[in-house]
C-alpha cells in the first residue's frame, strides 16, 4: 500500500511519517530528530554527528514531501572524544 500523499494527509500524521523515515534511511539513521511541519515546510530539528548526515536529511525529506518546502535546523555534534585512560591499581 502506497502512503497518501503528504498534502492528502493530516500534518501530523506526515511529521511522523518523515520522522521515521529519518530513523531508518541508512543516510540518516538517526533516532532524535524531532519533525514539524509548519504551514507548507517540513521544520527538523536535532542533532546528527556529521555535516553529510545533515546534509542526507535534507535530502531524505525533499524525496518523501516533494510538494513541501525543507527548514533543516539541524546542528553537527561532533561526538565527544574518548577521555584520558583509565589507571586502576590494586587495591591498599
Amino acid at each position: 500500500m502506497t502512503p497518501p500523499e503528504p498534502s492528502q494527509e493530516p500534518a501530523a500524521y506526515t511529521g511522523e511519517r518523515l520522522r521515521q523515515s529519518l530513523a531508518q534511511d541508512l543516510r540518516v539513521a538517526e533516532q532524535g530528530l524531532h519533525v514539524d511541519i509548519v504551514d507548507s515546510t517540513v521544520v527538523v530539528t536535532g542533532t546528527v554527528p556529521t555535516e553529510g548526515r545533515r546534509a542526507a536529511v535534507a535530502e531524505v525529506v525533499s524525496e518523501l514531501a516533494p510538494g513541501l518546502r525543507v527548514r533543516n535546523d539541524v546542528t553537527v555534534v561532533a561526538p565527544d572524544s574518548p577521555g584520558p585512560e583509565e589507571q586502576l591499581r590494586p587495591p591498599r
